[in-house]
């Protein structure tokens, strides 16, 4: 019951705690200057999650409504492919158990 306990929890903050910017997918619809400034965005080591989230909603708000409703859809593609592939770890995990 204890390990059942644990793994739940485990996947519980798993789920909870994948939030990526997704640089990439906003670098295939941009221009040239903004794929630059998204490299340099995603190499860099040093700057914070919170830090890059805001330089890439700065580079996202600036381009057209295309590029935005395609990059939303992209990201919450990925999003539903994470949290579907989460419920199925979930339940082998279950099934594991007993």
């Amino acid at each position: 019951m204890r390990a059942t306990f644990l793994i739940l929890a485990f996947f519980i903050v798993v789920s909870f705690a994948y939030d990526p910017i997704f640089v990439n997918d906003l670098k295939a619809l941009v221009s040239d200057d903004d794929q630059k400034a998204l490299d340099i965005i995603d190499k860099d080591q040093e700057m914070n999650r919170s830090k890059k989230k805001e330089k890439v909603d700065e580079i996202l708000a600036r381009q057209s409504e295309e590029v935005k409703k395609s990059y939303e859809e992209a990201v919450q593609h990925k999003k539903n492919r994470r949290q579907t592939t989460m419920k199925w770890r979930l339940i082998a995990a279950k099934d594991l158990l007993g």
